[in-house]
């Protein structure tokens, strides 16, 4: 089902070891799969959590605050 979404490739560096560490819990989907779930999870929460305020713009955030 995800599979068949349209993909936009970019590239992303990751700290030393974490693509690997990831690899190994995804082993079967993988670590390009997993990272796109990641995000797009992350996303969705984001999305909810300014639906709810019912803002209009999406300000800047710092990640320390999410």
């Amino acid at each position: 089902m995800r599979d068949s979404l349209p993909l936009h490739k970019v590239t992303l560096n990751l700290f030393e070891g974490d693509f690997q560490r990831l690899q190994t819990y995804y082993q079967k989907s993988g670590a390009g799969a997993a990272i796109r779930l990641i995000i797009r999870n992350h996303l969705n929460r984001l999305d909810a959590k300014f639906a709810e305020r019912q803002i209009e713009k999406v300000p800047e955030v710092e990640i320390a605050n999410i």
